[in-house]
């Protein structure tokens, strides 16, 4: 009779990724794998830190509650973790990022564009080109992106177009680019340098966007 050898039982790892293992967008809800780039995760890190901050405080409250309770002779409700909240700033700020960090940061090395920005020399660059962006604003120029915001304003009304299901289906227009968001934030300074603090920059020529709107949706990806 032909005899059949026992198979030995071999530890196989299990290769299920959890969704622990990744971190999740607040606002266009990707899920992402790490590694993640440094900037990128130390904003990670500090996200899942202020997560565990605040589920301390909500145990630290619940046994309290607890006690209070067993005192009362009652039953206590069970504990349920509630996720701190994200404003809808932070979670643009968030989303830009990996955006940045993942997509378009990757995408200029393969291009070849320099690793290292002078970030200082970005001031000086916009405003070799101011003219440029004065004329947008006067309506000397076009700008497909001016444009493209008209029409969503026209289409959907002013407050439906300020919603956040609107504003998130053209976020990525307004994406500094390689500059990342450290770029954003010194464009951000010189265009409101450069046009809100002069207050050459008011609602008569930005209607039906706040001059801060137009700046951030028009003249941001303009540069």
């Amino acid at each position: 009779m032909k005899q059949f050898k026992q198979k030995k039982n071999v530890y196989q790892p299990i290769k299920t990724l959890y969704k622990y293992t990744g971190f999740e967008c607040p606002l266009c809800f990707e899920h992402m794998l790490p590694p993640f780039p440094r900037p990128l995760q130390r904003l990670i890190t500090a996200l899942k830190n202020n997560e565990k901050e605040f589920n301390r405080e909500q145990e630290s409250k619940y046994k309290l509650l607890a006690q209070h309770c067993a005192e009362e002779g009652t039953l206590a409700p069970p504990l349920v973790l509630l996720k701190p909240g994200i404003s809808k700033n932070d979670q643009q700020v968030i989303c830009r990022m990996h955006k940045v960090e993942l997509v378009m940061k990757p995408l200029g090395k393969k291009k070849g564009y320099p690793t290292q920005i002078d970030f200082e020399a970005i001031d000086g660059r916009i405003k070799q080109f101011k003219q440029e962006l004065v004329d947008i604003i006067e309506g000397k120029q076009d700008s497909l992106f001016l444009r493209n915001v008209l029409e969503v304003h026209k289409e959907l009304g002013p407050v439906k177009a300020r919603q956040a299901t609107s504003i998130m289906n053209r976020f990525e227009e307004t994406l500094p680019g390689y500059y990342g968001n450290r770029g954003s934030h010194y464009i951000m300074e010189t265009l409101s340098e450069i046009f809100l603090k002069s207050n050459y920059l008011d609602k008569s020529k930005t209607v039906p966007l706040t001059p801060i709107e137009y700046i951030q949706q028009v003249l941001v990806p303009e540069t």
